[in-house]
This record gives structure tokens, sequence and C-alpha cells, in this order.
């Protein structure tokens, strides 16, 4: 008996090694039935359903044999069927006082306690291991995990790159390592590995992920190329189709456009798609189809207050106040609370002209919002509009002077629509459409002027923030706090450098882009400030006869061209400005054709800027005169509106320019003008030259031509 079972033991152990499981299973069966006492038998049945996951029935076994051996090893075996049941706490409890240098002890411990999430202990145990096996890459891939868990980032990855030099094709510890960078904002090294990670295997998640960084790089055009990589793994793959077209926002709006319109046929449900279309149609300044999209989604669903924000904003945007008003109160019914909301509904009621309105709502929301200020503007209510005025001018938040600010100004340019350029080229182009002063702006504001600031006998730098018609309008402040302080340095474009310098011999002007050493002032403030040091309000405003000159032998030298030989009347013409800027306010050319039936008068074109291919056919059937190729600068400009009798213009810089050297001036407002012209409706305090003509309806030009021509 002894010989067949010893036979038979050496036949189950036989094909247990060899795989052949179920077999040994019986034999094994067959022996213990025999024999239920053989502790080596028992070890190897139950070794053998840990191979055949049976992990319950080995337990028990092997808690059977420890019980009678106290054996080292079987102990090992609970603790392994511990960690492989998820057991960590058990596992770490039965092996937690064993000797330190034992490799399967450690391995079970180490992943035991990381899973607990004891980190520093699963270290421990890590580091032992890296003593015992040196060359094993795993040990200190675990003790980067337990590092970057522990939050000690650079230790992370110093185990990580070593784990690396072991071992350069383990996927998971590349993926570690560039995710490792990732947390570091270090892109471009994130990048790196993810890519030696797509050379080893292509996988979508991973192209997918290098698409993502490359776009937080702005590296827009390879971002793209990823993601089209990702598309062709797998077609169906919305995040990337999503990602390419929210990429090609940067740099081509035209086709973003296309491309979510091709994921909205694909995916007609998916209302972000249809936020994302609006979202591109507002940015191109096509507030038409915007308005169509959000009147979609209100359909799609009636009940999310967003969707009726988007088309008071579209409505409010085509000057159909009425209308925005509408939808605004109908967002505010399913969101009372919302902040955003009445503050766009006060606005609304602000550019219909209904000031108290929009004052009740903003005053019970306690907003600062620029609307608030404005209303106060209006009203002359100055009380109100100190503190919101200062506000205002000082509120330089950096991120206006951004790629993302730039990117902004350049698309709604729409310049020919040419969107096949380079991220750098429309980046400097968008800059261009401001001061591009933006950088020395933010130094200068370091030491912006407080409401309490004592200017007296101090060194003042006046820099120009805002717009050139703001700096001309608000110059007239600088002949006052010339009186009451030590010292003005003047920091303007360059367009207005001549006639600035003409009118402040006495100042030093630099030039946007020179550089202006910090010594030279001690306050600095934008130029709408000046008001408020000036010692005078908005119902006290100075030179309202004029305050500007140019050379008078540069007038005479201008005024023997041949384009004013003419004994008529000298009408000078400015109908289109920054198009970026309150559209409403520019009209087309057409509009002022009546002016044109007027006898006896030249009509002068006073336009410099790019205009509009509709206005550039008219303008050649007209009997016009354009001035732009005699004009380099202002002074230029203020020389030609000396040699003129009547300046017709929109509100823009030239206005104030002719306004501040007392030129007269008929001008075109529209129904929501600018908080500057106040509610007047014919004269303004700020220049005795300037009449007003206002739209009485919004989008209604022809009858304040019509106006203009009869004032003629």
């Amino acid at each position: 008996m002894d010989k067949s079972y010893s036979k038979l033991v050496d036949i189950a152990y036989n094909m247990h090694v060899s795989g052949k499981l179920d077999e040994a299973l019986d034999v094994y069966n067959k022996l213990l039935s025999i024999n239920p006492d053989d502790l080596n038998v028992k070890n190897l049945y139950a070794q053998l359903n840990v191979s055949k996951k049976n992990y319950d029935i080995a337990l028990q076994i092997f808690n059977e044999i420890y019980e009678k051996t106290n054996l080292q090893d079987i102990k090992i075996n609970i603790a392994q069927i511990y960690l492989i049941k998820n057991m960590y706490k058990s596992a770490i409890d039965i092996l937690i006082d064993f000797p330190e240098d034992n490799k399967s002890v450690l391995n079970i411990l180490s992943v035991s306690y990381l899973n607990e999430k004891e980190y520093d202990k699963a270290k421990a145990c890590y580091k032992k291991l890296v003593k015992l096996i040196p060359n094993d890459y795993r040990n200190f891939y675990n003790i980067s995990i337990c590092e970057k868990y522990l939050n000690n980032i650079e230790d992370s990855l110093k185990y990580a790159l070593k784990a690396f030099e072991i071992n350069s094709t383990d996927i998971d510890v590349i993926i570690h390592i560039a995710l490792i960078y990732e947390a570091q904002n270090d892109i471009n090294n994130a990048i790196f590995y993810l890519e030696k990670v797509n050379e080893l295997k292509v996988d979508e998640n991973i192209l997918y992920h290098i698409g993502v960084l490359y776009k937080k790089t702005s590296n827009y055009i390879k971002a793209v190329s990823y993601f089209d990589k990702v598309i062709q793994l797998n077609p169906n793959n919305k995040n990337a189709m999503l990602n390419i077209a929210s990429t090609y926002k940067f740099i081509d709006m035209a086709n973003a456009l296309e491309i979510y319109q091709d994921i909205n046929k694909i995916y007609p449900d998916d209302l972000t798609v249809y936020f994302q279309i609006y979202s591109i149609y507002y940015e191109m300044l096509d507030f038409k189809n915007a308005l169509n999209i959000s009147i979609e989604l209100i359909n799609k669903n009636p009940n999310e207050y967003i969707y009726y924000l988007m088309a008071g904003d579209c409505y409010l945007e085509l000057y159909e106040y009425n209308s925005a008003i509408e939808y605004y109160k109908k967002s505010l019914d399913l969101f009372p609370d919302n902040v955003q909301v009445k503050e766009s509904l006060a606005k609304a009621y602000y550019s219909n002209g209904d000031l108290k309105l929009a004052d009740n709502i903003l005053s019970d929301i306690n907003s600062d919002c620029y609307t608030y200020t404005f209303i106060h503007l209006k009203l002359r209510n100055l009380q109100k509009v100190l503190t919101g005025f200062y506000k205002w001018c000082t509120n330089l938040r950096p991120a206006d002077y951004g790629k993302n600010k730039a990117r902004s100004f350049f698309y709604k340019l729409n310049l020919d629509k040419k969107y096949s350029i380079t991220e750098e080229e429309f980046t400097s182009l968008g800059f261009q459409t401001k001061t591009d002063n933006s950088n020395l702006i933010l130094n200068f504001s370091k030491k912006n002027a407080q409401l309490d600031s004592d200017i007296t006998n101090k060194n003042i730098l006046i820099y120009t923030m805002h717009g050139i018609g703001d700096f001309i309008m608000f110059s007239r402040y600088i002949k006052i706090l010339e009186n009451k302080v030590q010292n003005i340095l003047l920091y303007v474009p360059k367009s207005i450098e001549r006639i600035v310098k003409y009118n402040f011999p006495n100042i030093q002007v630099f030039v946007a882009n020179e550089n202006v050493p910090e010594s030279l002032y001690d306050i600095s403030m934008p130029e709408l400030l000046t008001l408020c040091y000036s010692g005078t309000d908005l119902m006290n405003i100075p030179y309202s006869k004029g305050y500007l000159s140019v050379p008078d032998d540069e007038i005479k030298e201008k005024s023997k061209l041949n384009i004013f030989d003419s004994k008529k009347k000298k009408v000078g013409i400015f109908w289109q400005g920054n198009p970026t800027i309150l559209l409403n306010r520019s009209v087309k050319l057409a509009e002022f054709i009546p002016l044109f039936d007027i006898p006896n008068i030249q009509i002068y074109s006073f336009q410099i800027s790019k205009i509009d291919d509709e206005s550039e056919k008219i303008k050649k059937t007209l009997s016009l005169i354009d001035l732009s190729s005699y004009i380099r600068d202002y002074t230029d400009t203020a020389i030609f509106l000396k040699n003129i009798d009547i300046l017709v213009t929109i509100d823009t810089s030239i206005a104030h320019l002719a306004g501040a050297m007392g030129i007269k001036t008929f001008l075109l407002l529209p129904y929501d003008s600018e908080w500057r012209w106040f509610t007047d409706e014919e004269k303004t305090p700020w220049y005795d030259s300037i009449k007003i003509f206002k739209q009485k309806e919004p989008n209604n030009w022809k009858d304040v031509i019509q106006r203009v021509k009869n004032e003629i």
C-alpha cells in the first residue's frame, strides 16, 4: 500500500506540474481519502486550488496546515491568497513580524501597503527590495508611485527615470513619467515620453493625450494631426472629433464651424455641439445665425435658462432691444436668482434707454459691472460714478492682453476671411488692433493712483490705456494737472505723437513700446482717471470751446492743394470705425448718398482704414475726394479738418479730434450711444462745436442722414 500510495503521489504531482490540473485534482482527492492527514499532499492540493482560482478552498487548507506546523512558507502562502483576494489588511497582519530580507514577504507587504494607501510603509518595503534586487526596474517604478502619492514629485520623477534607465520599453513606466512631467506643467517632456509610448505601441488613448498636450502648448497644427490619427484608428471617437473642431477655433474659425456642423449631423441630439456652433457664429459676429442656433436649442430644451440668455445676447447685438429684454426675462423666470441674467437684462434696459429700470436691477443685486457705472455716467450721478469709474479705469485684467484677446480681435476683424495663417501671424494681427503697449501698461498699473492719492508736487505718468479718442477727449485735463503736479510724462501711440508734442511742448512724451524708467514717475494713471484729479466734474467740463491746435503754416500749406480750389462748401465724412468696437456706430457709405445731392458742396473722405467691398464700389461712383493718401497721422488729419467747413462723422476718434479743435462737426450717434454723450440729443458739454444727430430708433440711419442733409 505504501508503495502504491507513493506512486500515486508522484503521478498526481507530475500531472500538476504538467498542467493537467483536473486529472491531478482527482488523484489528490483519492490520496486524501486514503490519508487525510498527509500534510504534503494537502499542501500540493491547496496549491493546485490556487492555480484553479479556488482561493477559499486553498485558504482553508493552508490554514489547517499552518495550525499544525507553524511553517513560515505556509504563512506566506496564506498572505499571498489574501493579496489575491484584495484582503490587504489581513495580508499585512499575518506578515508584519517577518524578517526584512524575505523577497516574497516584501513583495506582498509592499503591494498591500500601497493598496492600503500607507505609502511611506510601501516605499520602505520597495527600497528594501531594491537592495535585494538592484536591477528590477519595477521596484523603482513602485517607489516612484509612492513618492507621487506622497507629493514628492521630484523624487517620484527621479525613481521613474531610474526604472526607465533599466527598462526603456515598459509602457506603464513611460506613461507614468509623462504624467509626472504633465503634473509639473513640463508639457514638452510629457509629449516626448508619450511619443515614445506611441513608438512602442500605437494606442488611440495615447494619441489623443498627445493631441491634448499639443493643444495646451498652442501648437494647434500638431494637435490636430494627432486627433486626426485617433480618427484614423477609430472613426467614431467623438472626443477626438470635438477636439479637432475646438482646436480649429484657434487657427481656422470657418473650418471649425464646418467640423462642428458635420459632428452635429452625426450626433443631432448632442446640445453641446449646438452650443459650440453658436459660440463660433457669435465670435465671428454672425449674430443672426447665432440667434437661429439659440432658438433651436430653446426648442430642444425649453427649460434651460442659458439658451434664453444666449438668444437675448444675440438680440442685444442686433440692437433689437425689446426682443433681448423679452428673452432675458424668460431666462430669469427659469433662474430667478442668476446675477448674470439680471446684469444682462439691466444692460438691455440701459441700451433701450430705460436707465432707471437698469439702475433698479443693478442696485438690487449690488453689482459693480460696467453697465452700473455707465448708467450713472449717463445720468451724471457723480456720487455713484466715482468708485465705479475708478474700478473701470484701473481694472487691468492681464488675460485681456494675452493671446486669447489677440485671437478674439483677429477673428472679429475677419480680415478678408484669410484664416490660413500661422498662430504667430494672427496673434500679431490681433495685437495690432490695440495700442500694442500691453506689457508696459501692466507695468505702469503697479503705480496706479488711488482715489485718495495726493498728486500735489508728484511726478505723474499719464498713459493711453483705452482708445485714441479717449486720450484726445481727456487730454483737456492734462492742461489742468500741469498746474497741480511737479511733472507730467505722457505715454501715447505713435499716431498722435506729433499733435501731442505740439500741444504740450513742456511735457516729455514717450511713444508706445518705448521704455519709461520707473524712477521718472511717482504715480501713474490711465487717461480717463485724469478727470478725478482735475477739480472738475461731469457737470462742469472744461475747455468745451477747444484745446488742441496745429501749426498755422501747415494749415495754409495744405490749403494750397488743388483739391481745395473749389469755392463750394467743403464737407468731410467718416463712416466706418474699428469693427471690433460697438458695431452699431458704423454707417454704410450708401447711407451718405443723399448728402451728395446737396447743391454747391464738395465732400471729402477722411476714411483711412480698409473699407468693405460694397463701399469701395459705391465710392467710385460718387463725387468724393479721398484724403487717405495724404494722411500719415492725426496731425495730418487735424490739418485737413482745418481746411473744411463741416465734418460729418460717426462716434470715433476723429469726432473727438474735431471737437477738441473747435471744428464744426455733425456727430452721428446710434440709438444706444456711449455713456460720454449722456442722454443729450443735440448738444454735448464736451465740445461746443459738435451737434448731435441721434437715431430715434435702432438701426435707422436714413432719418439721421436726412436731418443732416437738411441742416447742411
